[in-house]
């Protein structure tokens, strides 16, 4: 599968306790564009998140939330995710360490 990286779209929440942001990747063999790829610091690593819509579970009721892409394969997902950490000691991490006010951990 070939991604590209378009940009990622930083947003500093309370303070330096949080930070938060959106990835966009392009997936070229689909000429699929995803945009909304949630990005979340937990302590050193970044975890990432497909967009995704809530909706109501109808057998429970509960509140559920849906991926707004997803693909078939879990692989692809993966792979997607893995592409995104791959590269984001480049592109996503600089931007973190220049928003924050104290030093992020490594």
């Amino acid at each position: 599968m070939n991604l590209e990286f378009v940009d990622f779209y930083p947003r500093r929440i309370k303070g330096n306790k949080a930070f938060r942001g959106t990835c966009q990747v392009y997936i070229s063999d689909f000429d699929l564009d995803i945009r909304g790829i949630s990005v979340n610091k937990n302590g050193s690593k970044l975890i990432f998140f497909m967009p995704r819509g809530m909706g109501i579970d109808h057998e429970t009721g509960k509140k559920v939330w849906y991926p707004v892409v997803s693909f078939t394969k879990k692989e692809t997902m993966q792979e997607i995710y893995d592409f995104l950490a791959s590269i984001a000691e480049e592109k996503i991490w600089p931007v973190l360490r220049k928003l924050a006010k104290k030093p992020i951990e490594e």
